[in-house]
């Protein structure tokens, strides 16, 4: 387990830059940490990290340290999907399902996201926070199949407590 890093040891050897969503060193602190330089590196999932004392931070979770002085209640989701993308207004301190719900969903064999096509009839599902897939039901047209799943997507991301129970077939109560 990582010992706890201090902030103000943070602030003494690091400069964040909200808008950027880069790391900076303010100090010399070996061979790559060279004062001006920017720190850290892509990890092998994609994620910038940064080894800051004898420990390695994704740099996310760091720049959620640096502006709130807290670390993160669970995960630090990046809004655009991007993993090295660290500017603030990218960042945001989820849960694992609110994670979860904003990552790349694997297409059905329709290619379209919560859509499957059975029978010339487009059938509408969508994930729920308690793991059940929600039926959102089957429909005429393509065009309003995608319309119910994106309405139910856009629920979900902003009201994260929902659960299948909530829902009705082919309706939100």
């Amino acid at each position: 387990m990582k010992a706890e890093l201090d902030h103000n040891y943070l602030i003494e050897n690091l400069s964040y830059d909200p808008q950027t969503g880069l790391f900076t060193w303010l100090k010399n602190n070996g061979t790559r940490a060279r004062k001006g330089n920017i720190a850290g590196s892509n990890g092998p999932k994609g994620y910038a990290q940064i080894k800051v004392g004898k420990s390695i931070y994704r740099a996310h979770r760091l720049a959620w340290f640096y502006m709130t002085k807290q670390w993160p209640t669970d995960q630090v989701d990046h809004i655009n999907r991007i993993r090295n993308d660290n500017r603030w207004c990218n960042l945001r301190d989820v849960n694992q399902v609110q994670n979860s719900r904003n990552s790349k969903q694997r297409l059905s064999k329709s290619g379209i996201e919560g859509i499957r096509i059975t029978n010339n009839k487009f059938t509408v599902a969508i994930g729920s926070n308690d793991s059940d897939r929600i039926y959102l039901g089957t429909y005429n047209t393509l065009e309003i199949a995608k319309a119910v799943y994106q309405e139910a997507k856009l629920d979900l991301l902003s009201n994260g407590n929902r659960k299948a129970s909530d829902y009705v077939v082919g309706m939100m109560l």
